[in-house]
């Protein structure tokens, strides 16, 4: 008779727990479509509450894996990742559910290397733990190899960039810092760190706080040339001539006259005295030239006459492109202004003449 008490009470808790279960569940659903997936929701605290009850009570595979999904659902990283293990002790995980414990992972990991005051064996143990989850979850190659590199173990950082480039062979970042890789490590961890980070917050259009980060990277390495490209780069694309042309400059001292170098330099220098809008009016009009867009051409040559008045080359270009559309009257109008600037300019003087006699 006790056995048989015992027997059925057994029964009519798990029968209870089961019910309880399919409640849970079914609000699970319910809350991922109408709930916003936050801690503070009201109903995401209630799902929380009671899948921790149920656990304590009759911690089943399918009780594990619904709490650990919660936990994964509202970002709780911490608490996913315990969930997640509990759930892997006593249960197969499937490809998705390998991803979601990678998930909690890779954000704990990224957490604790963009901290204040960062803790970068954590990042890397929590990474390592990720891709031994899952191999192939690239947020967590990408972060191992970033935190290696910001270690200043550049053996490791590299490998570790060639494992993201086998995922995503088209990864710029990744293709680029194994490149670099090796003359990165001629100048330390705190350099490296630096000018990671400047190259993670440029690539993520944070284009400010790369500058500063790049600027960080020429003060602690300054004979580092990819620091002050990349200083130089960001400082241009923000409208800031003046950090641009000290960029260029001593990027032309590091690694001489090399062709890509005169160019920006000569582009820092124009904008520097005629203003940066100008000179992108005037080689925005030398492109169209250049696609024999005559009338595209014109109306950029004008634009930056308009924001440079003593933009000599751009009135000289303008006299060319209205000569060669026979507009002669405006030809000697630009010829002469570009005259008037420049004197020695004697192949403006010589089309002033050419068009004067054709008016």
């Amino acid at each position: 008779m006790k056995k048989w008490l015992i027997a059925s009470a057994l029964l009519f808790g798990q029968g209870f727990a089961q019910q309880n279960l399919s409640e849970l569940q079914n609000e699970y659903q319910n809350a991922l479509k109408t709930a916003p997936k936050t801690t503070g929701n009201t109903t995401w605290k209630s799902l929380m509450d009671r899948v921790e009850e149920l656990k304590n009570q009759t911690p089943t595979p399918e009780v594990l894996r619904l709490r650990a999904n919660i936990y994964s659902d509202v970002k709780w990283w911490i608490k996913a990742k315990t969930a997640w293990e509990d759930f892997q002790k006593v249960g197969n995980l499937s490809a998705d559910e390998k991803k979601r414990y990678s998930e909690a992972l890779h954000n704990l990991a990224f957490t604790a290397a963009h901290r204040n005051e960062p803790n970068l064996q954590e990042a890397l143990q929590y990474a390592k733990q990720a891709i031994e989850v899952t191999p192939d979850y690239y947020p967590a190659r990408y972060l191992l190899a970033e935190t290696y590199q910001d270690l200043g173990d550049y053996s490791n950082a590299k490998n570790a960039w060639k494992e993201v480039l086998d995922i995503n062979p088209t990864d710029s970042k990744a293709q680029y810092f194994v490149n670099v890789g090796d003359r990165l490590s001629r100048f330390g961890p705190e350099v490296n760190q630096a000018f990671v980070r400047g190259y993670s917050a440029y690539s993520e259009n944070q284009k400010t706080e790369a500058l500063n980060l790049f600027k960080k990277t020429t003060e602690l390495g300054p004979e580092f040339t990819e620091g002050w490209r990349y200083y130089a780069r960001t400082a241009f694309e923000l409208g800031d001539v003046k950090a641009a042309l000290a960029g260029y400059q001593k990027l032309s001292e590091l690694e001489g006259q090399t062709p890509e170098n005169t160019y920006w330099l000569n582009y820092a220098t124009e904008a520097s005295q005629y203003g940066l809008e100008a000179v992108k009016a005037y080689r925005s009009g030398y492109t169209a030239y250049q696609q024999k867009n005559l009338k595209g051409a014109e109306s950029l040559f004008k634009q930056a006459t308009t924001l440079s008045p003593n933009y000599q080359k751009a009135w000289a270009w303008l006299g060319r492109v209205r000569y060669e559309q026979k507009n002669y009257s405006g030809a000697v109008q630009a010829y002469m202004q570009a005259v008037t600037l420049d004197p020695e300019d004697d192949s403006s003087e010589y089309y002033l003449k050419l068009a004067k006699n054709r008016k």
